[in-house]
């Protein structure tokens, strides 16, 4: 493995892992806005402002992540736990990848959007069920509910565990930072 690898690997994966969880959030947010206001959605719900947004999300996450594309990342030294980690010459980068970057990955990635996505999609529900109460309906449209709580949940179970692991692995490994091949967890 080369350096420029290590880099491309790392900095692809994190952009299209962020945009992705916030693509979703972007879709969550103009449903809502369908359901709520569906003739002001026409207006502002358009295929411009969706390129836009998408635009604004890829930016700020290039930006995120760029520095994993810099000389930090590529560990090639030969007691490297992996050469993709962060170069053992750049200590408070190290730091900053293994103790900082972690809950800023959490935090964007995965407990932003999770939050965003259920705030949207409960405010779905309520405004059916108030359509329903007000239009005296027997039925609420269950498949839109089952839809809605369908995403959010799978969005968090497939989400969050990798993060998490993230922010703890250090702490639960006990061959953290060698070369050891096996990982022996301290449970």
């Amino acid at each position: 493995q080369t350096a420029a690898y290590c880099r491309a690997r790392n900095f692809i994966f994190y952009t299209s892992a962020d945009l992705s969880s916030w693509m979703i959030v972007s879709i969550s947010i103009d449903r809502f806005l369908k359901v709520k206001s569906p003739i002001k959605s026409r207006k502002y719900c358009t295929r411009k402002l969706a390129i836009i947004i998408s635009s604004i999300l890829f930016i700020i996450f290039l930006a995120k992540n760029v520095h994993l594309s810099t000389p930090f990342i590529g560990d090639f030294s030969p007691d490297a736990a992996d050469t993709c980690d962060p170069d053992k010459k750049y200590p408070s980068y190290i730091y900053f990848f293994h103790n900082v970057w972690p809950w800023i990955d959490l935090i964007t990635f995965a407990l932003i959007p999770f939050i965003l996505i259920s705030i949207s999609n409960i405010f779905i529900i309520v405004d059916q069920y108030k359509r329903r109460l007000k239009l005296r309906k027997r039925n609420l449209d269950l498949s839109l509910i089952t839809l809605l709580l369908t995403c959010s949940g799978t969005f968090i179970i497939c989400n969050l565990p990798i993060t998490v692991l993230g922010v703890i692995y250090q702490y639960i490994s006990k061959s953290f930072d060698t070369k050891s091949n096996y990982d022996n967890t301290a449970f």
